[in-house]
């Protein structure tokens, strides 16, 4: 079971035997920019949101928010942040 990727030859077996848990990942084809978006894409996005919604929540707590629903809004960050989260250790990016 061998890994190629730009020449760099990478050991699964030996890896396993040495107990380094291994995630084999298929990106989108293309450019390189390309291929690590397709694995990172949804993590940023996500992260993103999660950071506006917790950005609203704060002006809502303060009362200073723009929208009278930006309590219920804010409320979002929390699960969009678990989603981000979950795809990071789906990926196991960390």
């Amino acid at each position: 079971r061998l890994l190629e990727a730009r020449g760099a030859h990478v050991d699964l077996d030996l890896a396993e035997r040495r107990g380094v848990p291994v995630d084999v990942l298929a990106a989108d084809e293309g450019h390189p920019v390309v291929r690590l978006a397709s694995l990172l894409g949804i993590v940023d996005w996500v992260s993103v949101y999660a950071a506006i919604a917790q950005g609203v929540m704060a002006r809502a707590l303060q009362g200073n928010a723009s929208s009278a629903e930006a309590m219920q809004t804010g409320r979002a960050a929390r699960p969009l942040a678990e989603l981000a989260w979950g795809q990071v250790e789906r990926l196991k990016l960390t």
